[in-house]
């Protein structure tokens, strides 16, 4: 999620063209539309984003009148800690911000953007913001240096579920194909024609007398 103060026309096209060259890095981003009701897209990212990015201006985290405002989306961050990182894009000389207005504004920059908070440095030299492209790719450095990049970075919805279901269908088909096919059955042998067995020759019609029972019982005579 990206937040800043949309406080003129410049700061406007900048932030949109910041969120450009971030998705153009495979980034998944959402930004309010400053021309329309804000209030519930911005709930809705705040519950959705993992990151907020922080444009921070010089009148960044200032109280307004209004509901949603850079303030109370700070103050939600910095209390779930564990849900949304902060990460700010300095866009001052100074630090940290330093809002005009209620003393709550100052306070909370204060404490949310304290010592131990890294931030994104967003001015060259010339104290002069940083081409949008080179902006995009520090804050991409920065959340991988978070080790959350996998996190944040957009998904190819359509073509996982293309693969995944044309992968389920070859799956199930290979399933089913295997568990219905019937084997071939082993090819016949042919077994060779056994020969009639051999009978011992025919003896005479005629009573065996002595020496030819003494023939088969082997006994000499």
């Amino acid at each position: 999620m990206l937040s800043g103060r949309f406080t003129s026309e410049d700061k406007i096209k900048y932030f949109h063209a910041v969120k450009g060259k971030l998705k153009s890095r495979g980034i998944r981003t959402y930004m309010v539309e400053t021309a329309h009701d804000y209030g519930v897209p911005t709930a809705s990212y705040l519950f959705r984003a993992r990151i907020m990015v922080a444009f921070c201006t010089s009148t960044y985290g200032e109280v307004t009148t209004r509901t949603y405002e850079t303030w109370s989306e700070l103050k939600h961050v910095y209390e779930h800690p564990r849900e949304i990182e902060l990460l700010p894009v300095k866009l001052i000389t100074h630090w940290p911000p330093q809002p005009p207005g209620h003393e709550d504004g100052k306070s909370y920059c204060k404490l949310a953007f304290g010592p131990s908070r890294l931030f994104v440095e967003g001015l060259d030299r010339e104290g002069k913001y940083l081409a949008p492209d080179v902006l995009a790719h520090r804050i991409v450095e920065h959340i991988t240096r978070l080790g959350l990049l996998d996190e944040v970075q957009q998904q190819d919805v359509a073509g996982q579920e293309e693969f995944s279901l044309s992968s389920m269908f070859s799956g199930v088909s290979g399933f089913f194909q295997g568990l219905f096919d019937v084997p071939a059955a082993a090819p016949e042998v042919q077994q060779p024609a056994s020969a009639p067995p051999t009978l011992p020759p025919r003896l005479p019609n005629r009573t065996a007398g002595p020496t030819e029972v003494q023939i088969f019982s082997k006994t000499s005579g």
